[in-house]
């Protein structure tokens, strides 16, 4: 039985993109990935907040949910997956920090393009915490 739940939950929950968003599995980065480079030329660090996926293009920022806990984290899609991977987007060990499942390994996620705009209200919104943080 608890295979066929296991089984059932991973078939209807890889893909299921649909346009700009999708809902699937996420994972993160090995350590032994650190300092290579990525699809786009970049070298790789597990403490940015960057992704890699097969589902978005490269240089898109996406806002990546955990449908579990509803915390949400903002990566920039940098790195392609091998082809027989099936999860949704491969996160840095920061952003899988930051929702929560390291010790999980996998997580469901709620995955959505982000806009420049959308991105530079946050980053603002973010600028604005810091420094409201730092004064106390």
């Amino acid at each position: 039985m608890y295979r066929i739940v296991t089984f059932l939950f991973f078939c209807c929950s890889f893909l299921v993109v649909s346009g700009q968003s999708g809902v699937g599995v996420a994972s993160y980065y090995s350590a032994k990935f650190e300092g290579r480079k990525t699809a786009t030329g970049a070298v790789f660090s597990n403490k940015k907040m960057t992704a890699a996926s097969n589902q978005y293009k490269l240089g898109q920022w996406v806002k990546v949910t955990n449908v579990h806990n509803g915390k949400t984290v903002m990566v920039e899609v940098n790195d392609r997956m091998s082809k027989n991977n099936r999860r949704l987007i491969d996160l840095s060990q920061e952003a899988a920090r930051m929702l929560c499942f390291m010790d999980a390994g996998l997580c469901k996620v709620q995955v959505e393009l982000i806009s420049k705009q959308e991105r530079s209200e946050e980053e603002k919104s973010d600028i604005v915490k810091d420094s409201i943080s730092t004064k106390e």
